[in-house]
């Protein structure tokens, strides 16, 4: 029997790790070293449709994968895994025997596997690959959240610069147009004093002050208001004749 030396603990949780291998032997090996030094929760499948049943009962940390398997190969397994909507959480470690040529490495990569380890594998070097992968992930995870938090915050300092943008550029125009307002309608008291009898429609006033209909109307409301133009029909504007 062999005996393996106690090492520490390094995962930060205890992982849910599956081990499928139809070698009994190797199976109940990677099982014992990683619950009693890895601190994992082992899950075992000794073929490829026990491991597919197992996946859809519950999502492992760790997927432990012999290639060469009775029924399913394990590549086949990670692939239809994969496809599944839990199957992106999972790190899979791809076990073999047989000599990697390239067409097997191109399989499981395209498979989805994240590491592959040749047989005789030492449970030890099992657990440390396993621990990588782990920490790689967290890392990947933590990364990817401290960008989103930073994605978000720029988010809302961008609507927020906008809203402020947006507040000024209407600010500066109401200013305007009543700089505008107030020139105008000087100007056309000036202009209009000595013709009583006067009348003039919103378009003609327009035209000749050559502003939009927002200062045209507020001039002429104010010279309303004033007691200077008084409103007419036809939407026309009469200077008021003198008292």
């Amino acid at each position: 029997m062999t005996t393996f030396a106690a090492q520490p603990v390094v995962a930060p949780f205890n992982p849910h790790v599956l081990i499928v291998d139809d070698a009994v032997d190797d199976r109940e090996m990677y099982a014992t070293y990683l619950t009693s030094i890895g601190g994992c929760r082992v899950s075992q499948a000794a073929n490829g449709r026990d491991a597919l049943s197992a996946l859809a009962h519950e999502r492992p940390d760790v997927l432990v994968l012999d290639v060469m398997l009775p029924d399913i190969d394990g590549i086949e397994v990670c692939r239809q895994f994969r496809a599944t909507s839990d199957g992106a959480n999972t790190t899979v470690v791809a076990v073999t025997a047989l000599p990697l040529k390239s067409l097997e490495v191109d399989r499981l990569i395209h498979a989805g596997t994240d590491s592959v380890l040749l047989k005789p594998c030492t449970p030890d070097a099992l657990l440390d690959e396993i621990r990588s992968l782990l920490r790689q992930s967290a890392e990947l995870r933590e990364r990817a959240a401290r960008e989103r938090a930073r994605a978000q915050k720029l988010q809302a300092h961008s609507q927020e610069l906008h809203a402020r943008v947006a507040t000024a550029h209407r600010d500066a125009r109401e200013v305007l147009q009543s700089m505008e307002q107030r020139t105008l309608l000087q100007r056309a008291k000036a202009d209009y004093a000595e013709m009583p009898g006067l009348v003039l429609t919103a378009e003609q006033a327009r035209r000749l002050w050559g502003t939009d209909e927002t200062v045209c109307f507020g001039v002429l409301d104010a010279l309303v208001n004033e007691g200077f133009l008084v409103r007419a029909e036809g939407g026309r504007y009469r200077r008021r004749r003198a008292e």
